[in-house]
């Protein structure tokens, strides 16, 4: 089911957000310390999730609640693997 998502990404990654499109529904919003929020609608999330992944640390999930917490969680079992 297309649900609204928006992703906020750190001001360094911003110019690489801008320079295309990532979905016919896209709004940008550049925010007044640089970061930028890219704003959506789409369903799919393993695709989104895998999308939003592939940023690392430079993409935060603003909404909705539950992508965010599918992401945290597979970050948080991520970091385990490298726990010595």
């Amino acid at each position: 089911q297309p649900t609204q998502v928006v992703v906020r990404f750190r001001a360094d990654q911003a110019f690489y957000v801008r320079e295309r499109e990532w979905h016919p529904t896209q709004r940008l919003t550049a925010l007044a310390d640089g970061r930028l929020e890219l704003a959506f609608r789409a369903g799919g999330a393993f695709e989104i999730i895998r999308w939003i992944l592939g940023w690392g640390d430079a993409a935060e999930v603003v909404r909705p609640a539950t992508l965010r917490r599918a992401v945290a969680g597979i970050l948080r079992a991520a970091a385990t693997v490298y726990d010595d």
